[in-house]
């Protein structure tokens, strides 16, 4: 996967189109909360989920939202099996229509109340998801292989961060790293610049909350981050984290967090206000 260019970051086909940045977001949106559903139905993990929110991420760069033919959640069925395969968990397509019709009867509770998943309309169903399949990966340029984060985050923590807090500081670090497949920050920057960010607001979550961060700053004399990539950073990092901060701006003392956890560390309570310009980094 080649990572976009800085001029390409502010393409969009929908905004080009007419449609407003909010009113894409709140489509986009849509699309994820639909995948993790889906990925869940399935019995998938949270890496089937990211990678198919990169695989819309990469779609919707390129397609408008504006003349899309397809519904929402047939794009969104479709961009979880294809990661399925990709990442060798795949999922029949009678195993995807029905966990799109269970959504699709949920979506429209009064209209399909009685509604059946007759022989009919699942061979309609099938024939629309290897269609949508195909237009999503002929779009993309049959790019849908991408490494994702999680391995350098964990890496890391396994062999730098202290067994009292390690556990704690993974589980946190992996909930950010799921939220920022809400944007296409994957597109952006490379895999292991994303997970040395949500290291980083993982353990200044930690201290806003009154802990520790949990971690050194310096590992035998060098910054912490050099540890993921001696290539890495700070300013790479802080550029990662700025672009996050928008899905911690409203409300979050009480906003609920933007993406729920798939089977990995579910339980973790995490979500704050990246306010300050405090930002952890070495001295």
């Amino acid at each position: 996967m080649n990572l976009m260019l800085y001029e390409e970051w502010t393409t969009s086909p929908s905004q080009a189109d007419g449609l407003s940045e909010a009113e894409e977001r709140r489509q986009l949106e849509e699309i994820y909360a639909i995948i993790v559903e889906l990925t869940k139905l399935l019995s998938r993990d949270q890496f089937i989920a990211s990678s198919a929110m990169v695989i819309i991420h990469k779609y919707f760069k390129l397609q408008s939202l504006v003349n899309v033919s397809s519904p929402p959640l047939f794009i969104a069925t479709s961009s979880v099996f294809i990661s399925a395969k990709v990442l060798y968990m795949p999922v029949t397509l009678e195993k995807a229509v029905q966990a799109l019709f269970h959504i699709e009867k949920r979506q429209n509770r009064t209209s399909m109340m009685k509604a059946s998943l007759t022989k009919d309309r699942e061979k309609h169903y099938r024939d629309m998801l290897e269609r949508i399949e195909f237009e999503i990966l002929q779009m993309i340029g049959f790019d849908s292989e991408h490494e994702l984060p999680y391995k350098h985050l964990r890496s890391f923590c396994e062999k730098h961060v202290p067994v009292a807090s390690r556990a704690s500081l993974h589980s946190t670090a992996f909930r950010f790293c799921n939220d920022s497949f809400k944007l296409p920050a994957c597109l952006y920057f490379h895999p292991k610049i994303i997970a040395a960010a949500c290291i980083q607001m993982a353990a200044k979550w930690r201290m806003n909350n009154g802990l520790e961060a949990g971690m050194e700053l310096r590992i035998q004399g060098h910054p912490w981050f050099k540890w993921i990539d001696s290539a890495i950073e700070q300013a790479q990092i802080t550029e990662v984290i700025t672009y996050l901060r928008v899905l911690y701006q409203k409300q979050p003392e009480t906003k609920k967090p933007t993406q729920e956890n798939v089977q990995i560390s579910s339980t973790v309570q995490i979500l704050f206000s990246l306010q300050s310009n405090v930002l952890l980094q070495g001295p």
